[in-house]
């Protein structure tokens, strides 16, 4: 599979992240269920259907834009590729909170099961996701972001599963000059054997041009230069 765009890998941070707080949110029992159960499910097991078929989490609208897959369509795309979730306990999940996200519910004991949070739970063994753990032991939101981000970055450059003697061939992620983050990808080697050339950020975006590459290449140059002096 190509590497995918630093626009799919941010939303796929961001899934992860959401999965993760929102069963967090929920198993403190400290907010209303509906919703975080909505959003987690939505965000995991879009993370889990784009690491496996990126364009199957999206319809096509008629307009020709796209949207992300409603949970219950999630479900069944993923059941279709042969991923192993627990499907009929996820969709008992989304009939008890949907009544009440819509406004038609007429129980106030209806409420989601243990066996439906655990069922949300196991979407955390898929490879895609694995992120409870990191969200419970994080600081913060802004700590867990880092984290994530520091990990798509590492991956996608190949340098999370490169062995000591392939260092040599991989680059490792560097720091961006946009928001700092250990996520920036540079494309390769510059002139003078160092790695300021064009990349782009994992995590903000942040492009560097081949133009602005070259100048930056040539300024840490001259500098190497002085410092000799």
């Amino acid at each position: 599979m190509d590497r995918p765009s630093p626009e799919e890998l941010r939303k796929q941070v961001i899934r992860r992240m959401r999965y993760a707080l929102n069963v967090i949110a929920m198993e403190s029992n400290s907010v209303p269920p509906e919703g975080p159960l909505d959003v987690a499910m939505t965000n995991g097991l879009a993370a889990i259907v784009a690491s496996v078929s990126p364009t199957s989490v999206y319809q096509i609208l008629r307009n020709g834009r796209s949207r992300i897959l409603s949970a219950g369509d999630l479900i069944q795309v993923a059941t279709d590729l042969g991923i192993n979730i627990e499907a009929d306990a996820l969709r008992e999940a989304l009939d008890v909170t949907q009544p009440m996200r819509h406004g038609s519910a007429d129980d106030e004991w209806v409420a989601p099961t243990a066996q439906h949070l655990e069922a949300l739970r196991g979407l955390d063994e898929h490879p895609s996701l694995q992120v409870l753990e990191l969200a419970a032991s994080a600081r913060n939101v802004d700590a867990l972001l880092v984290t994530l981000f520091r990990a798509a970055a590492r991956e996608v450059s190949g340098w999370a599963s490169v062995s000591p003697d392939e260092m040599s061939s991989y680059l490792e992620p560097e720091e961006c000059d946009e928001c700092w983050r250990t996520t920036f990808l540079p494309e390769g080697f510059d002139i003078f054997g160092g790695t300021n050339t064009a990349g782009v950020c994992v995590a903000c975006g942040h492009e560097r041009s081949p133009e602005d590459a070259y100048d930056r290449a040539l300024s840490v140059e001259w500098e190497r230069w002085e410092s000799r002096d």
